[in-house]
């Protein structure tokens, strides 16, 4: 290759395709998994999926469950299921091309986000958007989302997060109003992959604020054309779903929190749940496809996890926004968290999930950015040993936790038969391995085999 093509010029677009491969090859080996959990309600038993081209006005027009189970209710998310309707009329019910469009357009976040990083960090070195999307593409939390054809809906709203993000940051520095049209056509095809990109009317001025000399009053008029979107997308979503939530009341199978018998108690526990997901974030393993009733039982506020996961978030929450009002890129990162987190956290409004792996893949972004920041502002002395160790020690580890992770979710047999002693005490993991060993007693003609 010509010596040209190193030069510091193209140095960001070596990066970013390295990035791209990187992401790529880790995830390369979900291609030939077949379809699990809820792949059945996106794909292969929706209605309008199975339509193909035909199927599209309808799923434009219905609830995402609808062409599952004709409840118009919950959830809508059509550009995920646009895309399953598209990929279905041209492959039909093909999960390896499934797979493979999901491992491609994860890979294409992870370089689009290197982007919107390096000119969110416009004056610094390289290595700090680089590590933050390399720990990012890396993280074994994301492996729910990339092995699963129904995590497209989340790779596809963050991926939009990205572009809307990187579009009015553009904007700003450029004064080029077309770039603001992008932004602000990017950021209803995020809502439209996942309602939690409303988080990023939180997340536009904060990181305005934090990464450019801006007026608040300035960033608030910026703010406003997303808020008017976000408006329309709320108005046009309740008149297309019949109920805005649920339908029926929230069954304690669905979310555990639903079984306590006082707000105290679900409080508790719902604290305790967050303190898990601290965790998973810094020690991703075990991973488990289900924590559902009753696998994390209702607690109360004796227990000492809920007081400490209260102070822990407190402590977070309080250090992000006096450290953002500063300016601090490591409390940004933490607000970020909270702030994408928030709409999944089961504390201002419940969710159909007790703890979700899946619910981590936008929000470690966050901790990503935190994480890199705090080995950054150690000082020169410390700087790059601490990098380095990212980059030989954690970045290996968490890549071989990934590509191990992967082969779990070959179907739903290998998932719930490898998880089954990580959710012991979970009925839904019981049922769910149970019917499967039903399926394969019905399917096996030798009446004396063991199964």
């Amino acid at each position: 290759m010509p010596e040209k093509y190193f030069s510091r010029r193209n140095l960001p677009w070596l990066l970013a395709l390295s990035l791209f491969l990187f992401a790529f090859l880790l995830y390369r080996n979900t291609v030939p998994n077949g379809y699990t959990l809820d792949d059945a309600t996106y794909y292969t038993h929706n209605k309008f999926v199975q339509q193909g081209i035909r199927g599209i006005p309808a799923i434009l027009t219905k609830s995402l469950y609808y062409g599952f189970n004709r409840e118009n209710d919950q959830i809508y998310r059509p550009l995920p299921v646009v895309c399953f309707a598209i990929e279905h009329a041209l492959y039909g019910n093909n999960p390896h091309i499934n797979h493979f469009f999901n491992v491609l357009l994860y890979a294409l976040c992870c370089s689009l986000l290197f982007f919107l990083l390096r000119r969110l960090f416009a004056g610094s070195s390289l290595i700090i958007p680089y590590c933050i999307t390399l720990l990012f593409a890396a993280h074994p939390v994301h492996t729910e989302v990339v092995a699963t054809v129904k995590g497209l809906d989340e790779i596809l709203a963050f991926l939009f997060s990205v572009l809307t993000l990187y579009f009015v940051v553009y904007y700003y520095d450029t004064k080029k109003t077309y770039f603001l049209a992008l932004s602000l056509l990017s950021y209803p095809l995020c809502l439209f992959a996942k309602e939690h990109g409303l988080t990023l009317l939180g997340i536009i001025p904060i990181t305005l604020y934090t990464f450019r000399s801006i007026s608040v009053k300035k960033i608030v008029l910026l703010t406003l054309p997303f808020c008017s979107v976000a408006l329309l997308y709320v108005a046009f979503r309740s008149t297309i779903l019949d109920y805005f939530t649920f339908s029926q009341p929230l069954s304690c199978i669905n979310n555990t929190l639903m079984a306590a018998d006082n707000p105290a108690d679900r409080l508790a526990t719902a604290f305790l749940i967050l303190g898990k997901y601290l965790r998973l974030i810094f020690i991703p393993y075990p991973l488990c496809w289900d924590s559902s009733y009753n696998q994390i039982p209702i607690t109360t506020w004796a227990d000492p996890g809920a007081i400490a996961s209260l102070i822990a978030c407190a402590g977070l929450l309080l250090y992000g926004i006096i450290g953002t009002l500063k300016k601090s890129r490591t409390a940004f990162g933490i607000l970020f968290f909270l702030l994408s987190f928030s709409l999944s956290a089961n504390l201002f409004i419940k969710i159909g999930v007790t703890l979700g792996e899946r619910l981590l893949f936008a929000p470690l972004l966050g901790f990503c950015i935190a994480a890199v920041m705090t080995v950054s502002n150690t000082g020169l002395r410390y700087r790059k040993p601490l990098l380095s160790a990212i980059m030989v020690a954690v970045i290996p580890l968490y890549a071989l936790i990934t590509v191990d992770r992967n082969t779990d979710w070959r179907n739903n047999f290998t998932l719930f038969s490898h998880d089954i002693s990580r959710n012991t005490a979970s009925a839904r993991a019981h049922n769910s391995l149970g019917n499967e060993y039903l399926q394969a007693g019905r399917l096996e003609k030798d009446l004396n085999k063991n199964i």
